[in-house]
């Protein structure tokens, strides 16, 4: 994001999860407000790793998406 304070009313809804093998994805998209209560609409995607049980590694990518809202 481009530093703008979230609300606490931020809002994450996970559409898809995988698994494969050590790893996991998730995609979904989070809904909020800015300070000024301007509406922020959100893709993200996260795929982590995990070894031995354990979550080994985490990538995140978050996209402000006004399009599909």
């Amino acid at each position: 994001m481009d530093g703008r304070k979230l609300c606490r009313t931020t809002q994450v809804y996970c559409f898809t999860s995988n698994e494969e093998g050590d790893f996991v994805v998730a995609v979904g998209t989070i809904a909020s407000k800015d300070e000024h209560g301007k509406a922020i609409h959100s893709s993200y995607s996260d795929v982590w790793r995990f070894e031995n049980g354990k979550m080994a590694e985490l990538n995140a990518f978050v996209i402000e998406d006004n399009t599909n809202f």
